[in-house]
């Protein structure tokens, strides 16, 4: 995997997992004990969401991400460093869908504008 991949993978997979930890606990307990439960999952978040920041930093300012690690922070949070190519602008949100699932829109067996597909 690229460091690029690494990078998504680690915060999506925190996010995900901790997420659903959170969700699958607040249903084992009841009463007082939910509201513990609860106040654990809140300070959690907050800690997990300072430590993915720390690391999206950390990773940015490495070259592990798309955006340049010598433009100023708030050029990195305001503009889209997507590397997806400029013409999947202006597509409908299926054109778009289409686009990235199979990397380039109109080949795949789902489209309907397809040359021997109904």
């Amino acid at each position: 995997l690229s460091p690029v991949e690494v990078t998504t993978i680690v915060i999506e997979a925190c996010y995900q997992n901790a997420g659903l930890a959170a969700a699958v606990l607040t249903t084992m307990f009841e009463g007082r004990d939910q509201g513990t439960v609860n106040g654990v999952c809140f300070v959690y978040a907050i800690a997990q969401g300072l430590v993915i920041c720390c690391y999206g930093t950390l990773a940015w300012k490495l070259g592990q991400t798309y955006a340049n690690p010598n433009d100023p922070i708030w050029e990195v949070l305001v503009q889209n460093h997507n590397e997806k190519p400029p013409k999947w602008r202006g597509m409908t949100p299926r054109e778009n869908f289409m686009f990235d699932v199979e990397g380039d829109y109109g080949t795949g067996p789902s489209n309907p504008r397809r040359p021997g597909t109904s």
